[in-house]
């Protein structure tokens, strides 16, 4: 857990916009640079789950006066189990959405 706090005390705020097994896209304030590698940390089902990935392209979206960058990510060393989690994930909310 101390890990994880870590991690918050050094990091920014973003959405993610879309999710997969392999990558997802980010929503952010701050400009990055293609290539660049980071970590990402979010939730499923409470469980944290801590990723590194490789940003790969960046578009730029001015809404209102505000610049919003959009990242496409790909993620680096993922195991089995972390990609499986995230497709089950997907997956229930598919599902739940669907019956709605």
């Amino acid at each position: 857990m101390e890990y994880i706090e870590d991690i918050k005390l050094n990091s920014q705020e973003g959405m993610i916009a879309d999710l997969s097994g392999g990558g997802l896209k980010l929503v952010s304030k701050r400009n990055f640079e293609p290539g660049e590698n980071m970590l990402f940390l979010f939730y499923i089902k409470d469980k944290p789950l801590i990723l590194k990935g490789k940003l790969l392209h960046k578009a730029i979206n001015i809404v209102q006066k505000t610049t919003f960058y959009n990242y496409g990510v790909k993620f680096l060393d993922i195991t089995e189990k972390e990609r499986e989690d995230i497709i089950s994930f997907l997956f229930v909310l598919m599902r739940k959405n669907r019956i709605r």
